[in-house]
Formats: C-alpha cells, structure tokens, sequence
C-alpha cells in the first residue's frame, strides 16, 4: 500500500512531499516503537519459541562493540562463511542493488507509468511473505544448501527474464513480478539455518 501512495504523491505533488511523508510516518511510528515493542519473550510474560517455561534472559557478557568483531573473526576461517557471504552479496546486490533501486525508474524507460511501476514493487513484497513464509518451511524439512541452490538459481533466471517482461508488457511484468517475490527473500531462512547449524 505504501509504495504506491508514494509514487502518487511523487506524481501529484513532488518528489520533496514523498519523503515529508514517509519522514512523518517514521515520527509517527517511533512512540509506537517504543511504548509497545518489547526485546524479549520474558518482557510480556511469554515463553521463548520452544519452550514452556517463561524465564529471564542472560544478560549479556562480555563487550559490546569487541563481541561481534571476535565472531567474525573467528567465522571468517570458515569456508561455509565465504560462501554464505559472497551468496548473501548476491542475494542483496539483486534485491536491493537492481530490482529495489531500478525497477521503477526502468518501467519507466519503457513508459510504464510510476504509479504501476510501484505497484508491481509492492506486489513483489506481497509475494515475498508468502515465498519467504515457505521458505521457512522447508528449510526445517530440507537441505538448505539445495535449497539454496535452487532459489539463487531461479533467481538469476527471472532477472534474465525481466528484460524480455520490460519490453512486452504488463502481463508478462506481473509474471515476473510474482515469480520474483516468491523468491525475494526466500533466501534468508535457509542461510540463517545454515548459520546456526555451522557457527551455532
């Protein structure tokens, strides 16, 4: 809903009124945040995922800007994290480095008016929560390392595809569109799992 409201007031009014809006939506949120939002499950008298017992969290040990520098540096002797990095560069290079950032603008060299363009966006996040959602799925019940393969794979096909949807129109743009955001994200459960299975 958001993207395309923003590409209208861009239409309408301006590019300065899109961001005075979503400025005032970050401003309106941030109260929100901060009264409702809590850390962990023991803050609302929840049990963590898994278990039964409500209890407190570990405060933490050890130094707060040192801790993360002394796990990368100790994982970087891992060949599993070169490969995670490298894929997980990819994977944002694609969402955020081409698609996020120069989709909209390309729909526009094609005249596709910025409005749609923005529509398609937001349909790929759509399309994202479900893929994303599944992706969690079957990453409890199968190889993530295929699973991997396959999305990053699939991936790269669509993205071979898009200038051929560009060209030819809406149909094939809301085709590339779906099958996009199916695997927009789809990429992190099973890279987090990896993570967790590897470094702990």
């Amino acid at each position: 809903l958001f993207l395309p409201l923003l590409a209208q007031i861009t239409t309408a009014i301006g590019w300065r009124a899109s961001i005075f809006t979503t400025v005032a939506v970050l401003v309106l949120l941030i109260p929100v945040v901060a009264i409702w939002m809590r850390n962990h499950p023991y803050d609302v008298g929840a049990a963590p995922l898994g278990e039964e017992v409500v209890t407190k969290p570990a405060p933490f040990r050890g130094n707060l800007f040192l801790a993360p520098l002394q796990t990368l540096a100790s994982s970087s002797r891992s060949g599993t994290f070169w490969l995670l990095a490298g894929t997980f560069f990819f994977c944002g290079f694609s969402t955020n480095g081409l698609i996020g950032t120069h989709l909209i603008p390309a729909c526009g060299d094609f005249d596709i008016p910025i409005v749609i363009a923005a529509g398609l966006l937001a349909l790929m996040g759509v399309f994202d929560l479900v893929g994303t959602t599944l992706s969690g799925w079957l990453s409890d019940r199968l190889d993530s390392r295929w699973l991997l393969f396959w999305y990053y794979g699939l991936r790269g096909l669509s993205l071979i595809f898009l200038p051929t949807a560009l060209s030819m129109g809406y149909t094939q743009l809301l085709i590339f569109a779906v099958f996009y955001g199916l695997d927009w994200i789809a990429t992190v459960p099973p890279t987090v799992k990896i993570t967790s299975d590897v470094f702990g």
